[in-house]
């Protein structure tokens, strides 16, 4: 199973910014894995659990789910984030497949409305 973990900027960015950032690429990401896991899942279910809680246990909860996967996808702003630096670098170490954004790897907006199941 293709299962891909997005990673990006978040720090100083409104939540719904970043949310609807991270919702765009899942979406354009949608019909090349099987699986595609955006920080704004995770750090819902965390919250659920256990509230608000601090930055590194977001984190803890993103490396988490980053073993699971068979791949990462870098968007193009992750160079200005300490946490995907950290995500980038744990998938690298484990053999996680890490893709970064482009053009090509990244279907148009219409290929994604148009989806064949």
């Amino acid at each position: 199973m293709k299962k891909i973990y997005v990673s990006g900027k978040i720090g100083n960015l409104p939540r719904s910014v970043w949310e609807m950032k991270f919702l765009r690429i899942k979406n354009l990401l949608a019909n090349k894995y099987d699986e595609v896991v955006t920080p704004s899942e995770i750090c819902k279910k965390v919250e659920k659990e256990f509230g608000v809680v601090d930055y590194a246990t977001y984190l803890a909860a993103d490396i988490v789910t980053i073993s699971d996967c068979s791949h990462i996808f870098m968007m193009k702003d992750w160079r200005k984030s300490p946490g995907a630096k950290v995500e980038r670098a744990y998938a690298k170490a484990c053999g996680i497949k890490v893709v970064y954004e482009r053009w090509e790897n990244l279907k148009t907006k219409w290929e994604c409305i148009f989806k064949k199941n």
